[in-house]
């Protein structure tokens, strides 16, 4: 199968540095046309949703609420995007995101045709990975249905390999993979896609590529620069 490919641009790139990306990606489209874009809400008009796959950077929890400041996913779908992130770790840790917040957002996301992509992951290096984990999906899905958990793409990305150079326990990874799949088979009967973000780079691509149940990947600052994402692909 096709590897999900997510670029999360975060808030890097203003609008003359987004439209020369869209340039030069465009020039190259047989390459990226796979590669899910997620740029800054505000930029996501740029990409061509008909030849791009878009997803946004969050989603709101309350559609209905009408809340300043908050992106409906009504707007985010009528925009052409078809995925979302949800519960990146910067955003459990810096805007206090709890657990009922999360779920309710995924719950909106499916509801108006987005697929989710649910971060998860340890906040701390330190932490029981495998108990954290478990208590985190399982806070997450003990109100979905069996269609709703499907549908999810689980990106695991703990907060501590996130825009460092550490290097990655491929052996630990493998497991924790092979963990969260079957944590949703054995509650549901479903399969699902898993992820992996975190110093996903030119460098190390060969060896994650050998990791037979990762699905794919969520890259961050190694998707700004359009040559190193190049490399990247080239390698998977």
């Amino acid at each position: 199968m096709e590897k999900i490919i997510i670029s999360n641009f975060k808030m890097h790139k203003n609008l003359q540095q987004i439209q020369d990306y869209i340039k030069l990606v465009e020039k190259d489209y047989d390459l990226y046309k796979n590669v899910i874009f997620c740029p800054s809400p505000i930029y996501l008009p740029l990409f061509d949703s008909q030849k791009f796959l878009l997803g946004a950077q969050d989603v709101t929890a309350f559609e209905n609420l009408q809340l300043t400041g908050e992106i409906g996913a009504k707007q985010l779908f009528d925009l052409g995007c078809k995925y979302t992130l949800i519960a990146h770790p910067e955003r459990r840790i810096f805007l206090q995101e709890e657990n009922e917040v999360i779920f309710y957002k995924i719950k909106n996301a499916l509801a108006n045709s987005l697929i989710p992509v649910v971060c998860i992951g340890e906040l701390k290096e330190k932490q029981n990975s495998f108990k954290y984990l478990k208590k985190q999906i399982n806070s997450l899905i003990k109100k979905l249905n069996k269609s709703e958990i499907k549908k999810i793409i689980f990106a695991y990305e703990p907060n501590y390999m996130i825009d460092s150079n550490k290097p990655i326990d491929y052996q630990k990874l493998t497991n924790i993979v092979d963990f969260i799949k079957k944590i949703i088979f054995d509650d549901t009967n479903e399969k699902i896609n898993v992820i992996y973000g975190g110093n996903v780079n030119p460098e190390n691509i060969e060896n994650l590529e050998k990791i037979k149940n990762l699905d794919g990947y969520l890259i961050g600052r190694n998707c700004l620069n359009l040559e190193t994402l190049k490399q990247i692909l080239e390698k998977i």
